[in-house]
């Protein structure tokens, strides 16, 4: 059984294909030190091959019963305790709940959504062998309308993204839970600023989960 200090954090992402979840993995990385755990490779080293279809087969096997409890295994594996970790995809309900049941208020579920025509752009400049219906079709896919339900945040991905993920870090680490200390250093040092904030926000401006950003700016001023 591993264990995990008090001061670990794991942001967890879900959303449809193509919405951006790596490349908001990828920030977390290299902007805020997050230490990043690819689940495309972890299916890959539990047997499938690179391509989508051999992905998409490994991971409908992995996302029950004792394929489930392989594949979280190989996930906790690589959660780096008194660290903040980022999982950049989770699909099937059974793996989001299992890392919930470890981490309790230490884990959070973050919904990664963006238009069609930005996902449908991206696959298209992958010469992406499947259509974007076919990939959301995908039985792989199906818990991931449920977790975007279930998340705390709903990031939107598109301009200014690096901005967007600091307002998701601000309501995560400000609002709701008490943060681990290298994650507060660094946002402090990276700058999170209300005055940059400010700039990028507009009173109309909402995310899907219904979280306002001028609501935040405003809860952040009172702290």
């Amino acid at each position: 059984m591993l264990s995990f200090s008090s001061d670990t954090f794991v942001v967890t992402l879900a959303g449809m294909p193509a919405t951006g979840k790596s490349t908001i993995a990828r920030l977390l990385e290299r902007s805020f030190g997050f230490n990043w755990i690819r689940t495309r490779q972890i299916v890959q080293d539990l047997g499938a091959d690179g391509s989508i279809e051999s992905l998409q087969r490994h991971g409908s096997s992995l996302a029950t019963g004792d394929g489930a409890k392989l594949f979280c295994d190989a996930l906790f594996s690589r959660i780096l305790s008194g660290r903040c970790n980022v999982v950049d995809a989770v699909r099937p309900l059974s793996h989001w709940h299992a890392i919930r049941s470890n981490f309790g208020e230490r884990a959070a579920l973050i919904g990664v959504h963006a238009s069609a025509d930005a996902r449908s752009a991206w696959l298209a400049a992958r010469h992406s062998s499947l259509t974007l219906q076919a990939r959301d079709d995908h039985d792989v896919e199906r818990d991931v309308p449920a977790l975007l339900q279930q998340a705390a945040y709903v990031l939107v991905n598109g301009d200014l993204l690096d901005y967007r993920v600091e307002l998701m870090l601000s309501f995560l680490f400000r609002e709701t839970l008490p943060p681990p200390i290298t994650t507060l250093r660094n946002a402090q040092t990276l700058g999170v600023e209300l005055s940059r904030l400010r700039t990028v926000a507009s009173p109309a401006a909402h995310d899907p989960s219904g979280i306002e950003i001028a609501t935040i700016i405003a809860r952040l001023q009172c702290q």
